[in-house]
């Protein structure tokens, strides 16, 4: 091959090399999307997939107590995360809706009304709220941002 067909080559193989990081990048560039859905316990937050998302009454302001040296406290609650600005669903006030870097895991957390958003592993569809009351300590979210304590 001459220099200059393989210059193309080369110049070919980093457009499409770029192409593909460009597209992949977009791909994982999602908003978590947080709307209000009815459950048994009346009107609460859920994530876009319709799973309840809970808060942690021992959370402090800015700061998660749920991480990975916690009991695996991420893995029977894991944090709704997003890579982009979160969007308000119906029922949702925007002014409401936040984030907080975490580093337990590394990402960007939703908060409503200053409250971590987690969802509760063991609720696999949507409507569940297995997680209500669990340790006295998880809640789900109301609407307004605050928890829902009734059972």
């Amino acid at each position: 091959m001459t220099a200059r067909r393989l210059s193309v080559v080369g110049l070919l193989v980093l457009l499409c090399g770029a192409t593909a990081a460009l597209t992949a990048n977009s791909a994982t560039n999602t908003a978590a999307v947080v709307k209000v859905a009815k459950t048994s316990l009346g009107p609460v937050l859920v994530d876009g997939s319709g799973r309840t998302l809970y808060l942690f009454t021992l959370d402090r302001k800015g700061s998660s107590s749920c991480t990975t040296g916690s009991f695996n406290c991420i893995v029977l609650w894991p944090p709704l995360l997003t890579t982009a600005k979160p969007h308000a669903g119906p029922g949702v006030s925007p002014a409401l809706l936040g984030t907080v870097r975490r580093a337990k895991p590394s990402g960007v957390q939703v908060t409503y009304n200053g409250h971590f958003l987690y969802r509760y592993a063991q609720d696999t569809k949507p409507g569940d709220v297995k997680g209500q009351g669990y340790g006295s300590v998880w809640y789900v979210v109301s609407p307004k941002g605050t928890p829902i304590k009734r059972k």
